[in-house]
């Protein structure tokens, strides 16, 4: 018994002392392959400890970045009115240590809302799965009035709730105030076309021959589709959208279609025999429905509560 302990334990000291040494080759020679593609490090940063998200605070692959920005990108009187224009950057482990060249794509995430910063779509496509798909870099650029792109106070859905007061306090600062009128789409659609370029020549993406992609999820492909049009040469390679929504209904009326969606399919359900008796010990699909969206908003959703879904 001690000689196997003993051999054991010989068995797991070498294979530290090879990890160590294939570690050690691997970081040498990470750092001889990443001299053929410049990531440009001394332009990005480490990111602050951003809100409530504790998988982002310490997280080597994700940088953060400020790009100066005009309020208006077309009128000559607001050109001496900038901000600073706030980026995420995703960079895979296989690139950052050399063992990939270069990437195959530079892809811009737009995220969804409208008002929601780039966080949102960064966590709902995974740090995991950005990491798995390690021959692209993803950049999230924060809408402008959202996150760190000039974040509209009060009224943010990680510091305070819509109510009335909020609203209240918008609309006072829009009325005193006019260069809340520049944050309109055509105006975000600039700083993202703005930022594709700057980037792009910083990588030299046509020397290097990396490609470019726009991925829109819900809102983003509003907004995607609103930098296609006014650029229709720019320099990418495709687009993506998931959850397209399109340009012509407005998000409100939108939303309104949806409910009117809803409760036509709870009216099928309570028609059909095995769909209703699922619901019937509640008062019914809509009665259910109705109750737990009233115990969401008294914070008593035994569900959800059991979740740290922030």
């Amino acid at each position: 018994m001690i000689r196997f302990a003993f051999s054991f334990l010989s068995f797991v000291i070498v294979l530290i002392i090879m990890q160590n040494v294939v570690c050690n080759r691997y970081r040498r020679d990470s750092q001889m392959k990443s001299a053929s593609f410049n990531l440009n490090d001394d332009l990005w940063s480490s990111c602050e400890d951003y809100y409530v998200y504790p998988d982002l605070r310490f997280n080597d692959n994700l940088e953060c970045r400020n790009i100066t920005m005009p309020f208006n990108h077309n009128d000559i009187s607001y050109g001496r009115k900038t901000f600073n224009y706030h980026l995420f950057r995703f960079v895979p482990d296989l690139i950052r240590y050399g063992v990939i060249k270069k990437p195959k794509a530079i892809i811009f995430g737009l995220s969804g809302g409208p008002l929601q910063d780039s966080l949102s779509v960064i966590l709902e496509i995974g740090l995991e799965i950005m990491n798995e798909l390690n021959d692209y870099i993803w950049i999230f650029p924060d809408h402008r009035g959202t996150g760190r792109s000039f974040r509209w106070p009060p009224c943010h859905r990680l510091n305070t709730s819509f109510d009335q007061t909020c609203f209240k306090k918008l609309r006072d600062d829009i009325l005193g105030n006019d260069i809340y009128y520049q944050f309109t789409i055509d105006n975000s659609a600039h700083d993202v076309a703005t930022s594709i370029n700057i980037i792009q020549n910083e990588i030299k993406w046509h020397k290097n021959n990396i490609k470019t992609y726009i991925y829109g999820e819900s809102y983003g492909t509003i907004w995607a589709q609103r930098i296609i049009r006014l650029y229709p040469n720019i320099n990418i390679n495709g687009v993506i959208f998931d959850s397209f929504w399109h340009p012509s209904i407005p998000v409100i009326t939108g939303e309104r279609k949806e409910y009117e969606v809803s409760m036509s399919y709870a009216s099928l359900c309570e028609l059909d025999e095995i769909c209703s008796s699922k619901f019937g010990r509640l008062g019914g699909i809509k009665q259910s429905i109705h109750e737990f969206w009233k115990q969401v908003d008294d914070k008593s959703q035994e569900c959800l509560n059991s979740i740290d879904y922030l």
